[in-house]
């Protein structure tokens, strides 16, 4: 995940809420809350988060309508589905929707943290892809401006297709 590990928490049952974010809390991620839908979506446009737990159930929407808009407001965000109401629809809705998890009320804590180290996981690979990405694209365009530049031709040749490329005047 981020530098500061940043987790959403929607639900509208205090105690599930509450402690919830009191165990995260205490492994040193940095926690918000929200008991709604329009309260969770406030704090995903006004923040960065790396994940949010989403109770399928709210007071003012199906915790899946809010899916779409908060990875719209955090794109990298992960969504993971709570509930106590599962059913195989739901669930498939939910993925089908860009949730990246589906949880079963009553919470098991090491379940949650098992979710939440897969998330700082992959979370962790795609933000080194996007160093290496970079760094690969800086590294070309290097080359490209040395081969513009030089005086005489680079000749590359592709070892697997055997396609030869000239830079520079010959």
């Amino acid at each position: 995940m981020a530098d500061q590990d940043s987790i959403l928490i929607v639900d509208d049952d205090d105690e599930i809420r509450d402690s919830l974010a009191l165990a995260l809390d205490e492994k040193g991620y940095e926690i918000e809350t929200a008991r709604n839908g329009r309260e969770a979506l406030e704090k995903a446009q006004g923040g960065c988060f790396s994940l949010a737990f989403v109770d399928i159930r709210l007071p003012d929407c199906q915790g899946v309508e809010l899916v779409c808009p908060l990875k719209e407001a955090n794109p990298d965000m992960d969504v993971v589905m709570v509930t106590g109401h599962a059913t195989v629809e739901t669930a498939v809705r939910a993925l089908n929707d860009g949730a990246s998890g589906y949880i079963i009320k009553p919470l098991n804590l090491e379940e949650v943290l098992t979710v939440v180290g897969q998330v700082c996981e992959r979370q962790s690979l795609v933000e080194e892809k996007r160093r290496v990405e970079e760094a690969l694209a800086a590294s070309e365009e290097r080359f490209r401006l040395a081969c513009s530049l030089a005086t005489d031709v680079v000749y590359e040749r592709d070892a697997i297709t055997g396609e030869a490329t000239v830079y520079g005047d010959i």
